[in-house]
């Protein structure tokens, strides 16, 4: 991945979504991979929709998924994700980002 100059370029699979993901942030010490219990993930951004899926656009925000593989590119974690994989998706216009955090105009800023 480390060649890929462009992700939101990528060509994938139908009916997969590309996300990158946004973890929780706290200043509290994570305990040990193996002793997480609970969502870490505080929401997803869809960078790529793959052929066939007419619900979700790029820029999407996603609040629910399951998955369980993901890689690193640049600095940001993404997963690609089935879209039966997907609960809940909003427009990005309708979800508050925190109000300390940078709004990015684009998802993907690292």
């Amino acid at each position: 991945m480390d060649r890929v100059k462009d992700i939101s370029k990528m060509k994938i699979r139908a009916g997969y979504v590309l996300l990158k993901v946004h973890t929780k942030e706290s200043l509290i010490l994570a305990p040990a991979k193996k002793e997480l219990s609970g969502p870490q993930v505080d929401y997803a951004e869809v960078i790529i929709v793959g052929p066939t899926i007419e619900d979700l656009t790029a820029g999407d925000i996603v609040i629910d998924f399951k998955s369980t593989e993901g890689f690193k590119w640049g600095s940001s974690q993404f997963a690609m994700v089935p879209r039966m994989n997907i609960g809940m998706a909003i427009e990005r216009d309708n979800f508050k980002f925190k109000e300390n955090a940078k709004k990015k105009p684009s998802p993907l800023d690292n």
